[in-house]
């Protein structure tokens, strides 16, 4: 007569793989969650910045500190965090994109390189609920209200690091803890402004 069934051998082997499957999966979650928040992140931001430009095309001018909470669809990223809006008071009045050419605003690069005339840049803090990226040079009037705004009024250089880039924290006003850098970053000159709205 045949017994029908696992022997304790098949049936060890059975666990093991299964232990390794499982193990293998869940150590696949922590990266894919980071990902997943991450992605989350950029395409928040990336509203935001299409609000902010819709709304200048409307009104001819940025949406300042307090009216900037009511233009963007999200006022934090993916983590909970506020975002950060980095914007030139001189582009805040009446029909002001049009009439300005410069802006008090630099990008500097990761690669080193500058860009010049920014309007505004609005920033998230990636997944590491930490912004870093802020003032190298100058200064601005931050506010911490629904988000975090910066009020530019004088030259000013905001730097962007290469994604990975070791103790790096240059907005202390949120957490002041150097850590890796995974800032997601958007600019818009106000070149790109007066192209969309058709400045003569």
């Amino acid at each position: 007569m045949k017994n029908k069934g696992f022997t304790l051998i098949e049936l060890a082997i059975v666990l093991v793989v299964l232990g390794l499957l499982l193990g293998l999966g869940v150590s696949l979650i922590g990266p894919l969650t980071k990902q997943a928040k991450y992605r989350e992140s950029r395409e928040k931001l990336n509203a935001n910045v299409e609000a902010i430009i819709g709304y200048a095309i409307a009104h001819g001018r940025l949406p300042n500190a307090t009216e900037v909470a009511k233009v963007v669809p999200y006022a934090r990223d993916s983590t909970g965090k506020p975002f950060l809006y980095i914007y030139d008071e001189n582009l805040t009045t009446t029909d002001s994109i049009c009439t300005q050419t410069t802006t008090n605003i630099t990008v500097e690069r990761p690669d080193g390189s500058s860009v010049t005339d920014v309007a505004f840049i609005m920033v998230g803090s990636g997944v590491n609920y930490n912004i870093q990226t802020g003032l190298i040079a100058g200064s601005a009037d931050i506010e911490k209200n629904s988000l975090f705004t910066a009020k530019v009024t004088s030259n000013v250089t905001v730097k962007v690091y290469e994604q990975g880039t070791q103790d790096v924290d240059d907005f202390p006003n949120d957490l002041d803890r150097s850590e890796e850098y995974d800032d997601i970053a958007r600019w818009v000159t106000i070149w790109e402004l007066k192209t969309k709205l058709s400045c003569k």
